[in-house]
């Protein structure tokens, strides 16, 4: 059997798919194929496919398994719609705009599946985290400056990260909601209330924003901005050394945060996540 899932969005949204798709395929012991490229061939941020970055396996979907043929794209539709595929021949799961949870994607499957969605939900895969935090190592770190900034994090009595996502490479119409001010002046406070010296490690691709709104205290520290590929992947790297995160509503953020190791964490994330089911719960809501 084959679990097949589509990727497309950005490194968080990666992550979230490829988690979901590979615990379903130990689940139903399925070899896991991926289709790296039909989601962005319009990507409108220019995005590509970054996993390889990470130390993963998986086998590249074929041309059929991508629906790039003749009428391709209306026999995926049709899928879509009745829940079963033709060509290839497998069961359609897709996701809906209210993102709400599919069970099915728990449960044993005597045909091959084709995976359509986000999947922003720990749920899909709790069940293999130790596989998938494996997955997701950080092979390919080796950026001079990222080194570092990883030394002053380690050597911090209490590092946390702060992870401010503003959007501000959206249109206003477009429906994501920005996290405000007083998510993190909140967040902020707890952190503090709960434990001791702690430094503040802020992330984010808005930094005239931070800068001009987050009172400027000596235990602050900005995370400079990456370039090149793997800019996302240090900056990940970065945030999961961290003891504890507040995290803006961002799958990039989540991301850094479940992969921190350290066990008596504490996430403080927004509720303006578009799938209020992505905050775990035993990460605190503001």
């Amino acid at each position: 059997m084959q679990v097949v899932a589509r990727i497309i969005g950005g490194l968080g949204n990666q992550m979230f798919i490829y988690a979901t798709a590979r615990a379903l395929a130990l689940r139903i012991d399925a070899d896991l194929i991926l289709d790296t490229q039909s989601g962005y061939k319009n990507d409108l941020f220019k995005r590509n496919f970054l996993l390889d970055s990470f130390c993963i396996s998986y086998r590249k979907a074929n041309c059929f398994q991508k629906y790039d043929y003749y009428l391709g794209e209306k026999v995926k539709s049709l899928g879509k719609k009745i829940h079963f595929s033709v060509i290839p021949f497998m069961k359609y799961i897709s996701e809906n705009t209210s993102c709400d949870f599919v069970d099915g994607l728990l449960k044993k499957h005597i045909l091959s599946v084709y995976l359509d969605g986000y999947w922003q939900n720990e749920a899909y895969f709790k069940d293999y985290a130790s596989i998938i935090k494996k997955d997701f190592q950080f092979c390919q770190v080796n950026d001079l400056r990222t080194l570092s900034e990883a030394e002053i994090i380690n050597k911090s009595i209490t590092p946390v990260a702060i992870g401010v996502r503003r959007y501000q490479e959206l249109n206003s119409h477009q429906n994501t909601k920005v996290t405000d001010l007083d998510f993190y002046q909140k967040a902020i406070n707890y952190i503090e209330s709960k434990v001791d010296n702690p430094t503040f490690f802020i992330f984010s691709e808005d930094q005239e924003w931070v800068k001009n709104n987050l009172e400027q205290k000596s235990n602050f520290i900005m995370i400079s901005p990456k370039e090149g590929n793997y800019s996302a992947l240090n900056d990940m790297y970065l945030i999961s050394l961290c003891k504890h995160h507040i995290v803006s509503n961002s799958s990039f953020y989540w991301w850094g945060a479940w992969l921190a190791n350290n066990k008596n964490k504490i996430v403080v994330a927004s509720d303006c996540f578009l799938n209020p089911q992505s905050i775990p719960d035993s990460w605190i809501k503001f």
